[in-house]
């Protein structure tokens, strides 16, 4: 009986430091994310004037005026894409990937080529708005290589890539992106 209330004792120890040691992984994952996004904030915008419709010849001397907004986490859509194309970037062995959990709780500036940027929790459906999502954050298991895939859209059309990175000297630099469609 001892011997069991022992068991059942270490049990519980067990337990409770793998729910420190998952805590202190999942914020170290998001402390990655976040620093990959904030040394590379510029980069992951790129492009925003791809939906402004003023450039549109047809609109032309029209004004546009659109906001970015910008969303943060996990999504399964694109998963599969960016783990195949991450592998195949780095030549990565590695058999199994989980997307980091990841929120943004800053953004390192509040406009990207003159289009004003909002941090947003959920995404709203205005038509003048460029919805951002950041997705599916992957790193190898040597934290060397890590990707993100961006999803940019403004009502019908959408532009989704994966971007790439290296970690160098403690920086992570871009490393060139691939689209994965266009809509």
């Amino acid at each position: 009986m001892m011997l069991l209330n022992r068991i059942g004792k270490f049990k519980f120890i067990f337990f409770i430091l793998l729910m420190f040691s998952c805590k202190d992984e999942q914020k170290n994952n998001e402390h990655v994310a976040a620093r990959i996004i904030d040394q590379n904030f510029t980069v992951l915008m790129d492009n925003i004037s791809y939906f402004d419709m003023s450039k549109i010849p047809q609109n032309r001397g029209k004004s546009d005026s659109i906001a970015v907004h910008l969303y943060a986490g996990i999504g399964t859509m694109y998963l599969q894409e960016a783990i195949s194309l991450f592998k195949e970037k780095f030549k990565l062995k590695q058999e199994k990937f989980e997307p980091l959990y990841f929120g943004i709780t800053h953004i390192p500036m509040n406009s990207v080529d003159n289009y004003p940027i909002n941090l947003v929790k959920e995404i709203p459906k205005p038509d003048n708005i460029v919805h951002i999502e950041l997705l599916n954050c992957l790193m190898d298991q040597s934290g060397k290589f890590a990707t993100i895939t961006v999803v940019k859209n403004r009502g019908g059309g959408s532009k989704v890539e994966i971007y790439f990175f290296k970690q160098r000297n403690g920086k992570w630099i871009f490393d060139g992106k691939e689209l994965l469609g266009l809509g």
